[in-house]
């Protein structure tokens, strides 16, 4: 009887690893990008290298770039989707968007005018949760926001690098009167379970100026061949809000007394934390 497949195989040959999906290689790249930036602000601000062992990639600026095309294309996506739910090329007599077959996605691009791949369009597409395939293999748009899954790292290497760069830039150019968006608001001691309305307040308000500043931002979007532009960057706005209990070792207690206060602070803290029903929302400066 001849051997299986698995034993036929040459000794010392390696498997072929399967491709990662698209959502998986942003978020790795956004991983990097990430420690990279933190690493820089820490060094700015005059912390040791023997604190800072995190970075110890020797090419940075390679991941930079795979990160900034990656990032590129998702927002370039979005913009794809905004098209489709608005050119009536791609609407049907209700307004709706029309399904789609990967045929037509170069129809789309060029309607959009952005400069990406139909490989790469399609392959974003078809791991969004904002789009679906049905047995046709045509590609239905679900809702207007594009989204992929696990996003959190690349959005949080999105607006925590431009956040440490803004700080950076509005210290070095004080002198200058710097106008790079910076400023927050905290206070200590707030009542946890009591801020749910103004969290509410907070996202109600923030959505609707968000939406306003999206919209305006959008129509910006120059629409010129690349050579008859003039100097061309990116403009973005960052909105978020938060709350969280604070997390204060606290000291053996010296005295009974203190003991039976230190045990009632733990049973108020141990309420449920349902009390807090709304939650802010968290916007990116990021068009999706």
């Amino acid at each position: 009887m001849p051997g299986n497949q698995k034993d036929r195989r040459m000794p010392g040959a390696r498997k072929r690893r399967a491709a990662k999906p698209p959502n998986v290689l942003l978020k790795e790249q956004a991983a990097k990008i990430l420690v990279s930036a933190m690493c820089n602000f820490l060094r700015r601000n005059g912390i040791s290298e023997k604190i800072i062992k995190a970075n110890r990639d020797t090419h940075p600026q390679k991941h930079i770039r795979h990160y900034r095309r990656f990032m590129r294309a998702w927002e370039y996506v979005g913009v794809l989707l905004g098209t489709w739910y608005s050119d009536p090329k791609f609407l049907d007599r209700l307004g709706n968007p029309i399904a789609l077959a990967p045929r037509s996605i170069p129809r789309l691009i060029r309607a959009s005018h952005v400069d990406l791949s139909v490989r790469d369009a399609l392959q974003l597409m078809r791991c969004s949760p904002s789009i679906k395939t049905n047995s046709d293999g045509d590609l239905i748009p679900l809702r207007r926001v594009f989204a992929l899954p696990d996003s959190e790292v690349p959005r949080a290497a999105h607006i925590v690098e431009r956040f440490l760069d803004t700080l950076y830039r509005n210290a070095s150019l004080r002198k200058h009167n710097a106008t790079l968006l910076e400023r927050s608001c905290r206070a200590t001691g707030i009542d946890i379970s009591g801020s749910a309305p103004v969290l509410r307040d907070i996202k109600e308000r923030g959505g609707v100026f968000m939406d306003a500043i999206d919209g305006e931002i959008e129509a910006s979007r120059s629409r010129r061949p690349k050579r008859s532009r003039g100097t061309t960057g990116e403009l973005g706005v960052v909105v978020f809000a938060w709350a969280r209990p604070n997390l204060l070792t606290q000291k053996s207690p010296s005295t009974k007394g203190n003991s039976k206060d230190r045990a009632s602070d733990r049973a108020r803290a141990s309420e449920p934390k349902s009390q807090l029903k709304g939650r802010a929302g968290n916007r990116t400066g990021l068009r999706t």
